[in-house]
C-alpha cells in the first residue's frame, strides 16, 4: 500500500509540478490529461486539491495571451448588451483546463466551479472557458445561490446573453435573491425579444407581492414594457 501511495504522489507532483522554465521569458504550461481520472487509484481528493493548489500559483495566466483583457463598458441595460467587446485574450487556455480536470476528479469541488469561473471570467479573461466551468458546476449544483449569480452576471456582462442570464437571475431570485432580480429579469426577456414573458413576470410578482417596496416601481416597468412597439 505504501508503495502505491508514493506511486500516487511522485504521478501527481509530475503532473501538477511548476511550468517548464527554458529561459527567463519562455514557460510552457501543459495541464493534465483527460485521462488522469483512470489512473488516481482512489485518490481522486488529494491529486485534484494539489492540482488546485498548483493552479494558485498562477491564477491568472493566459498561455495563448493575445492582448489586453476586455470588460464591459456599458452603463446602463442596452448599453451592456450593445457594446462591442473585444475577443477574449484567453479561450479555453491552460487555467479552464486545470480547473476541468480538477472537476474532473472531484465533481462536488463547489469552490473551483464558483470561484473558477469568476477566476477565468474576471483575471483570466477566458469568456468561454468561464462558460463551460459555470454550465458544468449548475448541473450538479442546481440549487447554489452565489454559483448561479455568478453564472447570471457572466452571462450578462461577459456573454451578453439575456435570455440565460434573466432564467439565472430569476433561479437566484427563486433561492432567495432580491426582488430586483425579477424586474431585471423581465426586462432582459424583452431585450432578447420575449416582451411577454417579461410582462408576465411583472404581473406575476405584482400580484403576489403587492407591499413589496418594489411592487411601485415593478408596475411603472410593467406599463412601458405595455406600450413598446
Amino acid at each position: 500500500m505504501k508503495y502505491l501511495v508514493c506511486v500516487v504522489g511522485i504521478f501527481g507532483m509530475v503532473l501538477t509540478s511548476a511550468p517548464l522554465d527554458s529561459g527567463a521569458d519562455y514557460r510552457v504550461f501543459v495541464p493534465p490529461p483527460k485521462e488522469l481520472v483512470y489512473f488516481t487509484f482512489g485518490f481522486n481528493g488529494a491529486i485534484s486539491s494539489a492540482m488546485w493548489l498548483r493552479l494558485l500559483e498562477d491564477i491568472d495566466i493566459c498561455d495563448q495571451d493575445s492582448g489586453e483583457k476586455a470588460n464591459n463598458k456599458g452603463g446602463k441595460l442596452d448599453e451592456i448588451l450593445t457594446y462591442e467587446l473585444k475577443d477574449s485574450r484567453c479561450s479555453s487556455g491552460w487555467t479552464y483546463n486545470m480547473i476541468d480536470r480538477i472537476t474532473d476528479l472531484s465533481p462536488r469541488f463547489l469552490y473551483a466551479y464558483s470561484h473558477g469561473g469568476i477566476i477565468l471570467s474576471v483575471l483570466v479573461d477566458d469568456r468561454e472557458g468561464a462558460k463551460k466551468i459555470f454550465d458544468k458546476g449548475l448541473e450538479i449544483y442546481t440549487d447554489n445561490y452565489s454559483l448561479t449569480y455568478s453564472a447570471a452576471y457572466h452571462y450578462l456582462f461577459e456573454m451578453q446573453d439575456p435570455h440565460r442570464a434573466a432564467e439565472l437571475l430569476l433561479k437566484s431570485h427563486e433561492l432567495g435573491g432580491p426582488d430586483w432580480m425579477v424586474s431585471l429579469a423581465a426586462n432582459l426577456y424583452s431585450k432578447a425579444r420575449q416582451r411577454e414573458v417579461g410582462i408576465f413576470l411583472l404581473e406575476d410578482f405584482i400580484s403576489k407581492n403587492p407591499n413589496s417596496p418594489m411592487a411601485e416601481p415593478m408596475k411603472e416597468k410593467l406599463e412601458r414594457l405595455r406600450n413598446e412597439r
